[in-house]
């Protein structure tokens, strides 16, 4: 499940930020890519904000991705929208990941590892250390 649907409202950014170019290709484009090589997936499932359908299904069809991606419609807040994705999730999925559509730098690796954890032990969240910013002040 790629969470999709946010505002980007802390950035001061007027449309979604997941839209925004880095590169070649958006920050959604981006983030699908490294999902959608994910060791055995077999849908993505993308939560997206209502009146977003139709420009997220361009965005989409611009890519070559090896999977599906079905695109459901978000709920008001991160939890409704999650709660949005589990209901389309098919019945023989055996693990479900959840990612937030606008971190790109998630490598396929990094879900592999996820994915691992959570058919090992049931459930897994990823970690990452914080990298502390030191400034220097006269």
């Amino acid at each position: 499940i790629v969470l999709a649907a946010g505002a980007g409202r802390r950035m001061g950014y007027k449309e979604n930020k997941i839209f925004i170019p880095l590169g070649r290709f958006s920050i959604i484009q981006r983030t699908l890519q490294n999902v959608a090589n994910i060791e055995g997936l077999k849908e993505i499932i993308l939560v997206v904000a209502e009146g977003e359908q139709e420009y997220m299904t361009k965005h989409i069809q611009e890519l070559d991705l090896s999977v599906p991606v079905h695109i459901v419609l978000g709920g008001k807040e991160r939890q409704d929208s999650v709660a949005c994705g589990l209901k389309t999730v098919s019945e023989e999925t055996n693990i479900v990941l959840v990612h937030d559509g606008a971190r790109p730098l998630a490598s396929t690796e990094m879900f592999n590892n996820v994915a691992d954890s959570a058919n090992t032990y049931g459930a897994a969240t990823v970690g990452v250390p914080a990298t502390d910013t030191i400034k220097r002040v006269d």
